[in-house]
C-alpha cells in the first residue's frame, strides 16, 4: 500500500482521483445519461449531465491509438495517462491504447 500512495500513477492514486472528481461533479453523482452514436471500434463513451455539467466519458478498449469526434470541445479532467490532466480537446479526442478519460466539456 505505501509504494501505491507514493506512485502518483498508481491504481490507488487513480482511483482516489476519481472518487474526488465524482464527488464534486453533479453529473457524476446524479447526471442524466446519454449514450453517443460511436464511430469506431473498440472504445465506450458516455455522457452524464446535470444543469451546466457536461462530462463525457471515454475508455479505449484496445492496443491501438482511437481518435473520437467530437461536437464541443472541452478540458481532459482525469486520464488515466497523467501527463494529459487538464488537456484542452477540439474537435477530436485522441484516445491512446487502454487510456480511459473523463472530460469536461465546455
Amino acid at each position: 500500500m505505501e509504494a501505491q500512495l507514493a506512485d502518483a500513477g498508481s491504481s490507488l492514486n487513480l482511483y482516489r482521483r476519481l472518487i474526488e472528481l465524482r464527488a464534486a461533479s453533479p453529473a457524476l453523482r446524479a447526471g442524466h445519461y446519454a449514450r453517443p452514436p460511436a464511430a469506431a471500434d473498440g472504445y465506450v463513451t458516455y455522457i452524464r449531465e446535470a444543469a451546466a455539467d457536461r462530462r463525457l466519458v471515454a475508455l479505449n478498449l484496445t492496443s491501438e491509438e482511437r481518435v473520437l469526434a467530437l461536437d464541443r470541445g472541452g478540458r481532459i479532467a482525469i486520464s488515466s495517462a497523467l501527463d494529459r490532466d487538464l488537456e484542452a480537446v477540439h474537435d477530436a479526442l485522441r484516445l491512446r491504447p487502454d487510456e480511459g478519460v473523463v472530460v469536461d466539456l465546455a
